[in-house]
């Protein structure tokens, strides 16, 4: 079985608790106290460079 790498961080945004993840070069996000599916992107409000700034990446 296959299975990709991916890195997940915790982090606020707009006053919301969210679970950011991050697989190959795609993002993907949901509320921190809530299970479920992913929501792919980012969460409003969130911008590239963010992401990449708490992944310590760049795209």
């Amino acid at each position: 079985m296959w299975i990709d790498e991916m890195d997940t961080i915790q982090t606020w945004v707009n006053g919301e608790e969210v679970i950011l993840k991050k697989a190959g070069r795609e993002y993907s996000y949901r509320p921190a106290n809530e299970t479920g599916d992913w929501l792919k992107g980012l969460p409003e409000g969130m911008v590239w460079a963010d992401a990449q700034t708490l992944f310590d990446d760049s795209l």
